[in-house]
């Protein structure tokens, strides 16, 4: 039992420290899952911008924790982009090399009726922190006017 803790702690290091990079070079990254399997049971996790959260184990060793597993798997793999952290106002477009973030003008969000797009190929500051970069890239953005 204590060495299962163990594992269970240096794998959840391990994510912890991948979710990090990945929040360094995924820009419109809001939010990250992740799930650890460790003697015999599956935890998922959430790593939001204020903190982590986990979900109960699933004793996979147990049809009720299969089924919790393979339930969990099917949920994810039919959501969106939005519904998996994305930010959708943030996009990389591939062929020129530039990230493109849509900016509402107005203060109605819900809206988005005149939007200005700012672009930026060079980050000059990545935030490092663990659970997630809170919208604090720093870069050289312009637009075009």
């Amino acid at each position: 039992m204590g060495r299962a803790n163990g594992d269970l702690r240096d794998a959840f290091a391990q994510l912890c420290e991948y979710t990090r990079q990945m929040h360094v070079v995924q820009h419109n990254l809001r939010s990250a899952l992740g799930f650890i399997i460790c003697a015999g049971n599956v935890r998922m996790f959430h790593f939001g911008h204020c903190k982590i959260v986990s979900s109960n184990p699933m004793d996979i060793a147990t049809h009720k924790g299969w089924h919790a597993f393979i339930e969990l798997l099917v949920n994810l793999s039919l959501c969106g982009d939005s519904q998996i952290s994305c930010d959708l106002t943030m996009n990389y477009v591939p062929d020129l090399y530039f990230w493109q973030i849509d900016c509402p003008d107005d203060d109605n969000s819900a809206s988005h009726n005149k939007v200005t797009q700012y672009y930026f190929t060079n980050v000059i500051c990545i935030t490092d922190r663990l659970c997630s970069h809170h919208t604090c890239h720093q870069g050289q953005a312009y637009h075009e006017s």
